[in-house]
């Protein structure tokens, strides 16, 4: 302590007194120095200690910390320096010390500040002697001397600072001791205020697991699981929750966690959680549940079948698949993912695929139930697509349940279960339009019609096949050939096209045709599938002739028929009207009469149908170059005149009955209504047996004129048999069966064949000659056969087909060239006789003309008959040559649909043309 410095007195204190108060003064400034430091650290340890006791209950901000902190060290640099300035630098001199003393000691401290003021004063402006001011001070000086001047300072305040900055201390001190990971966090967190030092709390939850913010669902109750830290030095048995401003709630510690339990919410907000001295909150955001948005199926097709990867957006859960292709499935969410997870359901084997036998066979349980067993399938999971690894399709229903969480930790609302269900490589289809499934059709004619080809999955090639067979023996062979008419293309799955097949330019002789279209797809197992057979007989102008004389016959008889339910008509008619002069029975005659107009129409329509037969007979009819002129007119004739009848004799009838029946008429009227529909009908049937004789005049003479020219072909076939035997006769003759080069055994085979067949037709010809004269009575018939008795035909035919089979050349050569004369001769005279018959019939002028028109109308429909002829012959031949201009690739690529085809390798196919 330094002393004060020396100044000038007039009269000095005494030296006694001047030390006491100078004790006196090193004494108040250090109890006042020694308060200054006590409040300066009992400051700091109570800032400190707050922070250590609030770090237990909340966290403190930065801020307060600072403010903690500051309101700390203030003690030291704010209120230290204030009391060091009061009670030491304001303290210093005499008379400042005698007023603290004063405080203490009144009466000492007056007597002291009064000695302490009189050694300034001057004797010489006073009253006062210097003798009398030293006695004064030394009296105050021993007075003094006997008082203990450190009485007057209190310690009280030294006191207290110390026992509260040692009780402060000791506490801080033992919180230290028993708690340093606490005590050194709040140290840490009292020194920098501002740093994150994160508090220390004897509670610890694991807030890891929690992500932040914590999306939930929307709408609906949420939990969260709260565990602690493994390092917890506290496990509360319970902690509280509140989401919001709510009530808190407390929940139990259970299995290492606090599940906290709160009700759907729609808003965002915070949980608020008490656990222990931790103090947490969380930020909640209720948002929807992720979703799926679309499916995406990519179907990778077996490499037979020559197509791309196909992918498509799939509008619902169910889709298809080919059966033994791969498919790769696309789920895409409306948010990003962080896991998925796929399965699938593989079914055993159908039970009911397999037969008993087979079954037993590979050893399986034909009445055991399928089962399932659920698969997990390979995926990815990349932003918000699940994509599966490639997957195999066999026969049945796959199901894939999917489930999914979004990146949130958000699982979707319920699994998606997709269904792919197995679509069969089914087998190709292929159907006609157009054509009946049976024809009868001359040989120079051409059959056209349309086929249409589809496949699922594409057609590779459909076109046409037809197969002969003849219904009598013949060394010829049968027709065969086939034609491809539509070239396919892997994305090619429907195609149609027009069929046309020209049997003379196909060289396809009079026979059955078995005819049927197809089509080929590119599954390697499946084959070719054909259409429902169209069987088309090709007949020669003979059994053409034939076919349409029974078509006549059919329709002829048909015609009786309709001719007798007429005349049953006209009978019951007749009884009618008897009965009607009978009053009594008039009512129920005029009842019948309704019946009879329903009879008289249901005749009618029979006889439109026959009118409609004989006018398609008659225009096939026309299409035969051997049927003359005349027995079409009759045909024609015969047709008009059943029309006619149909379309108007026959109305008229029934409109009579109709009007007999009316309520309204009188009996008279009703007589009269009834008589002239009798009338009519007797014409009718007068007519309709008119028409019937036409019809049978004309099936008489197309009969007729079926023998002259079955007579010139059989005379046809001996002379080809002759033309053979003189084209070899040098490497035949003298030479027995056995000595012949086999191509010569094989002409021989043939030629009694053949033989065979013209002896069995020449044999036919005379028996059909023999009804037929039997039935006419005409002499040239007679005359005919009378000539082919006597010429012994069948036995001289017979004896060519043994002369062949024993080689005997030149016999066989001689008689057939003399049965060729004879049989041509016969058909010359029937032929001959004909003619004279037919141009006996001569009428007037009138005749001659519709003769004439007749004619006319007949070389124009055998005109436009050609005409459409020569344009399916065109279309034929503009077919063969798009078949010869047809791609050699057996599956050429379809480059519009596909572009990356075109570079694929190509298999070769021959059309067939000619059988």
């Amino acid at each position: 302590m330094s002393k004060l410095p020396d100044q000038t007195k007039l009269a000095p204190l005494p030296e006694s007194l001047r030390k006491q108060l100078e004790e006196f003064k090193k004494h108040l400034w250090r109890i006042k120095i020694t308060e200054a430091v006590l409040a300066g650290l009992l400051g700091l340890i109570i800032s400190f200690s707050l922070v250590f006791a609030l770090d237990r209950v909340w966290e403190i901000p930065p801020l307060v910390r600072l403010i903690i902190l500051i309101a700390g060290i203030s003690l030291f640099a704010i209120f230290a320096p204030f009391w060091i300035n009061r009670w030491v630098f304001k303290h210093r001199k005499e008379n400042q010390l005698a007023r603290l003393i004063s405080t203490h000691y009144p009466h000492l401290g007056d007597r002291l500040l009064g000695v302490v003021e009189l050694q300034d004063q001057d004797e010489s402006q006073t009253a006062l002697s210097p003798e009398l001011r030293e006695a004064a001070m030394i009296a105050v000086a021993h007075d003094a001397e006997k008082r203990d001047l450190d009485k007057a300072l209190s310690t009280s305040w030294t006191r207290k600072l110390t026992l509260g900055l040692g009780g402060i201390a000791l506490l801080a001190v033992g919180a230290f001791a028993l708690f340093p990971d606490a005590g050194k966090n709040a140290l840490t967190r009292w020194l920098m205020p501002l740093s994150d030092t994160e508090r220390y709390t004897f509670t610890k939850a694991d807030l890891s697991q929690i992500p932040q913010p914590l999306y939930i669902p929307i709408g609906e109750k949420f939990d969260i699981a709260l565990p602690l830290s493994n390092d917890s030095a506290d496990q509360p048995a319970f902690t509280t929750a509140r989401y919001g401003n709510s009530q808190w709630k407390q929940f139990s510690y259970d299995e290492n966690k606090y599940v906290l339990k709160f009700p759907g919410k729609r808003k965002n907000g915070e949980v608020d959680i008490k656990v222990g001295d931790a103090n947490h909150q969380l930020d909640v955001r209720p948002i929807h549940r992720p979703k799926v948005s679309s499916f995406q199926l990519e179907t990778i097709f077996p490499d037979y079948l020559q197509r791309q990867p196909h992918k498509r957006e799939l509008g619902s859960t169910q889709a298809e698949a080919l059966e033994g292709s791969q498919i790769i499935l696309i789920t895409r969410t409306d948010r990003d993912l962080k896991s998925a997870n796929m399965s699938t359901t593989s079914f055993l084997p159908q039970m009911e695929e397999l037969d008993r036998e087979q079954a037993e066979i590979k050893g399986i349980d034909i009445d055991q139930k399928p089962e399932s067993t659920l698969l997990n399938i390979k995926h990815t999971v990349t932003s918000n697509k699940i994509i599966t690894e490639p997957i195999e399709i066999n026969k049945g229903t796959i199901t894939f349940p999917i489930t999914w969480i979004d990146k949130h930790g958000i699982a979707g609302i319920a699994p998606a279960e997709v269904n792919i269900t197995s679509q069969a490589d089914t087998t190709p289809s292929v159907y006609n339009e157009g054509v009946e499934k049976q024809r009868i059709m001359l040989y120079n004619q051409i059959l056209e019609f349309e086929m249409s080809a589809e496949d699922n999955f594409g057609i590779q090639s459909a076109g046409v096949e037809w197969q002969g067979e003849f219904s009598t023996p013949s060394p010829e062979t049968p027709a065969y050939g086939e034609t491809i008419l539509i070239q396919g293309a892997p994305y090619k799955t429907s195609d149609r096209s027009s069929v046309i097949i020209d049997f003379e330019k196909l060289g396809i002789k009079p026979q059955k045709l078995t005819i049927t279209t197809w089509a080929e797809d590119y599954n390697p197992k499946t084959g070719r599938v054909h259409s429902e057979p169209i069987e088309v007989f090709v007949l020669s102008e003979d059994e053409h002739a034939n076919y349409i004389k029974e078509s006549i016959n059919d329709t002829l008889s048909k015609l009786e028929d309709v001719i007798r339910a007429e005349q049953d008509n006209l009978d019951e008619n007749k009884r009618l009207q008897e009965m009607l002069k009978d009053p009594s029975a008039a009512a129920e005659a005029k009842e019948k009469i309704a019946e009879q107009q329903n009879k008289e129409l249901d005749n009618t329509e029979e006889t439109k149908k026959l009118a409609d037969e004989l006018k398609e007979t008659f225009k096939e009819a026309a299409k035969n170059k051997s049927i003359d002129s005349k027995t079409l007119k009759e045909m024609a004739d015969t047709t008009a005149d059943m029309q006619e009848m149909a379309k108007k004799d026959m109305p008229e009838i029934a409109d009579k009955l109709n009007e007999a029946q009316e309520k309204k008429n009188s009996e008279e009227k009703t007589k009269q209504d009834l008589a002239k529909a009798i009338e009519k009908q007797e014409k009718l049937i007068k007519k309709m047996q008119e028409t019937a004789d036409k019809g049978e005049k004309a099936k008489e003479k197309l009969e007729s004129s079926t023998f002259v020219n079955r007579l010139k072909q059989a005379a046809s076939e001996e002379d080809n048999i002759a033309q053979s035997f003189i084209s070899n006769i040098n490497n035949l003759a003298g030479l027995h069966y056995n000595e012949l080069d086999p191509s010569l055994k094989r002409l021989v085979q043939s030629l009694y064949l053949q033989q065979g067949q013209a002896t069995s037709d020449v044999r036919w010809i005379q028996e059909d000659l023999t009804f037929f004269h039997a039935r006419t009575q005409k002499p040239e018939h007679e005359n005919i056969l009378d000539k082919m008795q006597q010429a012994n035909i069948s036995e001289t035919l017979s004896g060519i087909e043994k002369d062949i089979e024993n080689q005997q050349s030149y016999a066989a050569l001689r008689l057939t060239k003399e049965s060729a004369t004879l049989l041509r001769d016969w058909a010359k005279e029937l032929e001959g006789a004909q003619d004279q018959a037919g141009g006996g019939g001569g009428g007037g002028g009138g005749a001659n003309q519709e003769d004439e028109d007749f004619e006319f109308m007949l070389k124009v429909m055998k005109m436009i008959q050609e005409e459409q002829r020569i344009r399916a012959k065109t279309r034929s031949l503009e077919q063969t040559k798009r078949d010869i201009k047809l791609p050699s690739s057996k599956a050429a690529p379809d480059t519009q649909a596909n572009p990356k085809a075109a570079k694929e390798p190509a298999k070769k196919i021959t059309p067939i043309v000619n059988p």
